[in-house]
């Protein structure tokens, strides 16, 4: 798990300038629970598990407003839905507006513009997350979605300062 949280950090770096880099803190949140539905650029794909045979999506708030959902793929890829704009209509529901979806390897990333959204299901303290849902589409027909469910285990944010 800890180089995927290295792979999510990486990728969160990718979008922000050295300017920006010095001295910022970053909000990450592991999220375990059981990916049922991930479809990656219009085909199924599978997420990776840990050794409890669960998956985890990692929440990611960069000082420059942008926020990124990641989850590890099989053959140590990742996914991650990027928005800048988010809102949150009611304590219960957060949602963050899709601007792109980067999907990859250390070796290989692709970066694909989109529209849609990422809808999560939480308690009014944002202690317990229910439920994930992203559905994002591109350029081309280009479909990107994912079903995921916390198992219950209280998300706890961590600070880290760059």
């Amino acid at each position: 798990m800890k180089s995927f949280v290295a792979a999510a950090c990486m990728i969160g770096l990718a979008f922000v300038g050295k300017a920006e880099a010095d001295g910022f803190v970053w909000t990450l949140a592991d999220v375990s629970g059981v990916c049922e539905k991930v479809i990656v650029n219009g085909r199924s794909d599978t997420c990776s598990q840990k050794a409890d045979g669960g998956s985890g999506l990692i929440y990611t708030h960069l000082p420059n407003g942008r926020v990124f959902l990641t989850l590890g793929l099989v053959g140590g890829r990742i996914l991650s839905f990027v928005g800048e704009k988010d809102s949150q209509p009611e304590p219960t529901k957060y949602w963050l507006y899709l601007s792109r979806v980067r999907f990859g390897s250390k070796a290989t990333e692709t970066v694909a513009n989109v529209g849609g959204t990422c809808i999560v299901t939480m308690s009014p303290d944002a202690a317990t997350w229910y439920n994930v849902e992203c559905q994002g589409s591109g350029e081309h027909g280009a479909t990107f979605q994912i079903g995921f469910h916390p198992d219950g285990k209280r998300v706890v944010p961590h600070y880290v300062k760059h």
